[in-house]
């Protein structure tokens, strides 16, 4: 019982570079788990961005997004 207690204020009193040099030397695992999460922001808040760009814009089907006239900008400038 004495072991554990020993071991667990050990492990408590870690310092932030101790827990920095852990971060580095497993920075594989924390990509690991923060990559669903930064796949589910992208995909979920920052691609709808460009129907929004369409939404507003004078789009030819032929031309493109990138091509089409943009006289909304010279209405706005």
């Amino acid at each position: 019982m004495k072991r554990m207690q020993n071991q667990a204020k050990s492990v408590s009193k870690r310092t932030w570079r101790e827990k920095m040099t852990y971060v580095k030397k497993n920075w594989q695992l924390y990509l690991f788990f923060l990559m669903p999460g930064l796949l589910l922001t992208i995909i979920f808040k920052y691609l709808p961005m460009g129907g929004l760009l369409i939404a507003f814009e004078d789009y030819n089907v032929i031309k493109g997004v990138s091509i089409s006239d943009d006289s909304y900008l010279h209405q706005i400038l």
